[in-house]
């Protein structure tokens, strides 16, 4: 009994089914024909448009993970930019200006990094928008305007970080003329104190070194060297006015005048005293000459003691 009324209340179920549907269709001008053909071609339809919309919904999944992922990575850019101008300013502070050759190769790196996903962004964006509506893309729209004002707050961080590596290169360059300058000024100053220690050492040539380092530093320090140079002695107040620059430099390190070769002093002085001692024998001979040979008794001594001696024998005991 329960089977026969199961089975009326489906043949029931499926007859108000058939008429809703039959009354659908000619409401929109279609024929109402439910042959199993018909059927199973609408069934194989729905069946197609639900795996559709089932994988455009893992679409839309993938794509808001991906802009996730995106906004992440300028998130990173972004907290690294903001960080260059501190780096910056710490180098600047401690003024070690050996300005890394790598620092322009980082830049040049970080800025097409930067464009080129900026440029992944649009695209993927343009790519969306031909993909799906417009009210579907509407989120991804926006997180898209969030992240190019970002990128167009990040691009002034960016110029003028540029700007600071120029004028990093420009104080390296003055750095570089400093540095020539400053071995230039040192190699003077120790001329200089090699000349003046000479002439510490030997007064007899304190007027010509003065000239000539007067004339070779004429051309260099104006005032200095006119003072050096000038025909006038400098006293010792600009003498040690002229060596104050001097103590900056490591003594240490400056090459001193070797020591005075004696010997060769002493080559140089020995003719005098020849002519001296020669002066003085010729002296005695001429002032005990003539007394030796006018006294003929001295003569007379002289030629006796010489035979003596010449016939002298030694006795043998």
């Amino acid at each position: 009994m329960s089977v026969t009324s199961d089975t009326t209340q489906n043949s029931e179920a499926e007859t108000l089914f058939t008429s809703s549907i039959t009354s659908t269709m000619l409401a929109h001008g279609l024929q109402a024909d439910f042959s199993e053909t018909n059927i199973s071609s609408l069934n194989t339809s729905v069946g197609k448009l639900e795996d559709g919309v089932a994988s455009l919904d893992k679409g839309l999944g993938r794509v808001e993970r991906s802009i996730s992922h995106l906004e992440d990575s300028m998130g990173s850019m972004q907290d690294q930019i903001q960080s260059i101008p501190a780096l910056i300013e710490d180098h600047l502070c401690s003024f070690k200006v050996e300005a890394p050759p790598v620092a322009d190769v980082t830049i040049t790196r970080r800025l097409d990094k930067l464009e080129s996903q900026f440029i992944v962004a649009q695209d993927k964006a343009e790519s969306l928008h031909d993909r799906h509506p417009a009210d579907n893309t509407s989120v991804l729209e926006e997180r898209l305007n969030m992240l190019e004002q970002r990128m167009g707050g990040l691009l002034p961080q960016v110029e003028g970080w540029i700007a600071t590596s120029k004028r990093l290169d420009t104080i390296e360059n003055i750095n570089t003329m400093m540095q020539a300058d400053q071995q230039n000024l040192t190699q003077i100053l120790m001329g200089l104190q090699d000349e003046l220690h000479e002439v510490a050492m030997d007064p007899a040539l304190i007027i010509a070194d003065s000239v000539a380092a007067g004339q070779e530093l004429a051309s260099q320090f104006g005032t200095l060297g006119a003072l050096v140079g000038s025909p006038v002695t400098p006293t010792s107040a600009q003498l040690r006015h002229m060596v104050q620059p001097v103590p900056r430099i490591q003594t240490s390190r400056i090459p001193r005048a070797p020591p005075r070769n004696h010997t060769l002093s002493l080559i140089r002085i020995l003719p005098v005293y020849a002519f001296l001692l020669t002066c003085v024998v010729s002296l005695a001979y001429f002032k005990l000459g003539p007394l030796y040979h006018d006294d003929p008794s001295l003569h007379l001594r002289s030629v006796e003691d010489a035979r003596i001696r010449s016939n002298y024998r030694p006795s043998v005991f």
